[in-house]
């Protein structure tokens, strides 16, 4: 039985993953901060504290399909000296110790998947960004992900492939984001954010799943790929789409100065509704990946589940 590692695989993504995994008859290894998790004959826990290279969960690497590393705190928080730090160092320790761990293997995994972000790309919610556009953000979350790409970099691993997953808004049906925007639109308001324009990359987390596989498969991918569907859409539309479906009568709008007031309340930071991400991947057109979900229309459809 083929072997996957993920790091980190206690959230939501890492339990999408290693659903799919178990599916397809992978045998998943999570390695998490938690302990005592339920494991079975297709899937094995192995905690670890995201930055330390340990005998027991690096030989859990050798011979493995791939390593796939989710690791990092929460960008839903206030961007204050404090959580930069740890934002910062959640990612680039756990991306050193795997990278770290897979140079010393004698049978490394044949591929590496570290989480990325699609907020490394321009604000500008006119043109959509892919993995060759060179315009970038002047921000504290660009910044991160140029220091959180730089970790993986580093490291020069002849066997082993590297991909750096720019991740979007991922959607499920009982998770994430998704799940919040749904419940906001269920008690009136979910209206338009701010002025609506900003452009919303996503993605159906069953094609999120079937990315990984597909670049898993592919032995000529390598480097960044955009986690996104092929139709960014706008705000508006997307809040548009989700009060229609479940048939909210009433979606009061959320201007900028209330989002803003509100985001200080709940920690977290307004930027992050606010501003654009229009992006698409272009290599994945390129490969011809069959998206299950092309539009939000088709997968609402999904999401809603009626």
């Amino acid at each position: 039985m083929k072997k996957i590692i993920i790091a980190g695989g206690s959230g939501f993504l890492g339990k999408a993953l290693t659903s799919f995994f178990v599916v397809n008859n992978f045998e998943v290894i999570i390695l998490s901060r938690s302990s005592g998790l339920q494991k079975n004959e297709q899937i094995n826990f192995i905690q670890w504290d995201g930055k330390t290279v340990e005998p027991n969960w690096q030989q859990a690497l050798e011979g493995a399909e791939a390593v796939i590393n989710l690791s990092g705190k929460s960008i839903n928080c206030r961007f204050n000296a404090t959580n930069k730090k740890e934002l910062l160092t959640s990612r680039i320790d756990s991306t050193k110790a795997i990278g770290n761990a897979i140079a010393a293997c004698q049978q490394p995994p044949k591929v590496w998947f570290n989480s990325s972000s699609t907020a490394i790309y321009s604000n500008d919610a006119t043109t959509a960004n892919n993995e060759f556009s060179t315009t970038a953000s002047t921000n504290f979350l660009t910044e991160l992900t140029y220091q959180w790409e730089a970790a993986m970099q580093q490291f020069a691993l002849q066997k082993t492939r590297k991909m750096m997953m720019r991740t979007s808004l991922i959607m499920a049906k009982n998770d994430g984001v998704f799940l919040r925007l749904k419940t906001l639109t269920k008690f009136l308001a979910g209206g338009k954010q701010g002025n609506g324009k900003q452009m919303v990359s996503w993605l159906h987390v069953d094609d999120f799943c079937a990315i990984v596989l597909h670049l898993m498969n592919n032995e000529t991918a390598n480097g960044v790929y955009n986690f996104c569907a092929p139709q960014p859409i706008s705000n508006a539309a997307l809040m548009k789409t989700i009060q229609q479906k479940i048939n909210s009568p009433i979606a009061l709008p959320a201007p900028a100065w209330l989002l803003k007031i509100g985001a200080l309340f709940i920690g977290t930071e307004p930027d992050l509704i606010l501003n654009s991400t229009n992006v698409i991947s272009e290599k994945l057109r390129l490969e011809k990946f069959a998206f299950k979900y092309s539009t939000f229309s088709e997968a609402i459809i999904e999401l809603i589940g009626r």
